[in-house]
């Protein structure tokens, strides 16, 4: 395993750590705290002494509790279902016969069932009869991953979002070349570099895990084969490229 293998690995055990912890941490107290007030109704209720107020006090507080350990334990259950999804043996690697524009069509649905108050203008070129044998379930990542990362970083939320997805199957080389590109705010320099790197976001308090590109990475450069690379400056939107060998039908 090369350094920056290990080194990638080290962030990703690190990052994992730290975003599961916030909520396990948030239910622990808050089932904690539960315990607390049953301690409290069953001494009271042994010594006849616990009040009809007392009563209602503690039931609306283990409710609020209750509803904050709920939450807790399901943002930390999606966390996990994400970390599961970078795992690149999780899935079957089997090779099938894609027809690529169907798969842009059945992620925009995905995309405008996701955001439904978002007004998304498409602008999409593809060879309708272009079936590669390729993995179908990593194009599909990877086209909604890149997609949703437009939506949500490139564009503010009343902003009309532009996405631009051309295809184009390269003969002589026998490769598929992807470019996914928005004309949204864009990613400064420094930053550029970084965004393929786990737990890497700009919008952490927007309950972005910073996943999403790493995933993207992923499942190019290992389900796939390819090669993938971003070019953006900031304020001139954002274009990701993505090409991988794969045998047309």
């Amino acid at each position: 395993m090369c350094i920056r293998d290990r080194l990638s690995i080290g962030r990703l055990v690190t990052g994992i750590a730290h975003e599961v912890n916030t909520p396990l941490g948030v239910s622990i107290t808050a089932s904690s705290a539960m315990n607390e007030d049953i301690d409290f109704l069953n001494s009271k209720m042994a010594r006849n002494e616990l009040s009809k107020q007392e009563f209602k006090n503690r039931l609306e507080a283990m409710k609020e509790f209750s509803g904050l350990l709920g939450d807790s334990l399901d943002t930390a259950a999606k966390l996990i279902n994400k970390f599961k999804k970078i795992s690149i043996e999780e899935v079957n690697d089997k090779t099938q016969p894609c027809n690529v524009y169907e798969y842009i069509q059945d992620t925009m649905k995905t995309v405008e069932v996701e955001y439904p108050g978002r007004n998304v203008h498409w602008l999409v070129s593809c060879d309708k009869k272009l079936v590669i044998n390729s993995s179908s379930y990593a194009i599909y990542t990877v086209l909604e991953n890149l997609i949703n990362n437009s939506i949500k970083h490139g564009y503010e939320i009343n902003e009309e979002c532009e996405i631009i997805i051309d295809v184009n199957y390269l003969n002589d080389a026998k490769r598929v070349k992807i470019v996914v590109e928005d004309k949204g705010k864009g990613i400064n320099k420094v930053n550029v570099s970084r965004v393929f790197d786990p737990f890497y976001t700009s919008a952490r308090g927007n309950n972005c895990t910073g996943l999403g590109l790493n995933i993207v990475y992923t499942e190019v450069t290992q389900r796939l084969g390819g090669t993938i690379k971003c070019l953006s400056h900031e304020g001139t939107g954002c274009q990701f490229i993505v090409e991988f060998p794969a045998h047309r039908i």
